[in-house]
């Protein structure tokens, strides 16, 4: 039996780590043939750290200087955000990291990873040069190329790169407009993209999304489709993504909204006897195999019901006081 192809995905991350991130590294650890390296200005790496996740210390300027190296140009590198654009460039700029992988790609951190060999078959790797997973364009979450120099080249194609990277703002780089570049490939017969639904969101961002994918997939079965995409809550259990409103198993589910609302502890590792997660839009809520455990109801009630009351109490004090205001401008226009 042949081994799995080697696929290593890229990540940035600056500032301090979030609280979700030891359950997003026990996802990555469930994964264990597929490499992850994390681009990271902090002190120290989390505390779980498996083997085939990997800590890269380095700065926004190293990454603007290794970009002035590769390219001979400058970057208005100011923000982390900024540094999305440069995902399609990470491989060649730190080739050291990708030596003996015939795949790598891009990604996010504000998620939790299913299995992906499922839904990454060596007929697919074969079929296709980019793997990405949304069935309308790639994407940042998760993109994968063949080769190190793929993405580079789209980057090349796109129109007025230089001033886009130059412009301290983020432009897209690394989705809608690689995407482009891809797409004019593909015309000309000479790239193979996969884009299929395989993540899960939270909630629809753009409705217009559906649309543009219902007809991209009426174009490709030559008969009218629509398109609904899966949306949370979701429940990771070992090692597996599932869609909770339909059942199906998912690639991963990322929680790019949600995130903004929760006030989330570091999450302590190891988490023992822990079973599965359910992920909704109130953060995450753990199940282990042994319920009655008084470490497990400890763990409950520092992690979870604080949250779960402070919630309500803030959306309840949020409301008395649009009414007391209410009033007050109700007595005031009665009192002119």
């Amino acid at each position: 039996m042949s081994s799995p192809t080697k696929i290593a995905l890229v990540t940035v991350w600056f500032g301090d780590w979030r609280g979700w991130i030891n359950l997003h590294l026990e996802s990555c650890a469930r994964n264990p043939d597929i490499a992850w390296f994390f681009l990271h200005d902090q002190p120290a790496p989390p505390v779980h750290r498996p083997p085939n996740v990997h800590f890269v210390s380095t700065s926004l300027a190293d990454i603007a200087s290794r970009y002035e190296r590769l390219t001979g140009r400058a970057i208005g590198l100011t923000t982390p955000y900024k540094a999305c654009d440069l995902k399609p460039l990470l491989g060649p700029m730190f080739p050291e990291l990708l030596t003996g992988y015939e795949w790598w790609g891009y990604c996010d951190t504000d998620l939790l990873w299913g299995d992906l060999r499922k839904f990454l078959s060596p007929q697919e790797l074969a079929n296709h040069d980019i793997v990405t997973s949304h069935i309308c364009a790639i994407v940042g979450q998760f993109t994968i190329f063949r080769g190190v120099d793929l993405p580079r080249e789209l980057t090349a194609e796109i129109p007025d790169i230089d001033a886009l990277f130059a412009d301290p703002k983020y432009r897209g780089v690394d989705e809608l407009l690689i995407d482009k570049a891809a797409c004019a490939r593909e015309a000309r017969g000479q790239l193979r993209v996969s884009r299929r639904m395989v993540q899960v969101w939270e909630r629809l961002y753009e409705p217009s999304w559906e649309n543009w994918a219902s007809e991209l997939e009426t174009k490709r079965l030559g008969r009218p489709a629509k398109v609904r995409f899966p949306l949370g809550p979701c429940e990771w259990r070992d090692g597996h993504i599932y869609h909770l409103a339909s059942g199906e198993e998912m690639m991963f589910f990322h929680f790019l909204e949600w995130k903004r609302r929760w006030q989330l502890p570091l999450y302590p590792w190891p988490l023992r006897d822990l079973q599965s997660i359910r992920i909704d839009e109130h953060g995450f809520h753990f199940a282990f195999s042994q319920k009655n455990s008084l470490r497990n109801f400890r763990l409950r009630f520092r992690y979870e019901i604080p949250y779960r009351i402070a919630r309500p109490l803030k959306h309840y004090a949020a409301k008395a006081q649009r009414g007391y205001r209410k009033l007050l401008r109700a007595a005031r226009l009665s009192s002119a």
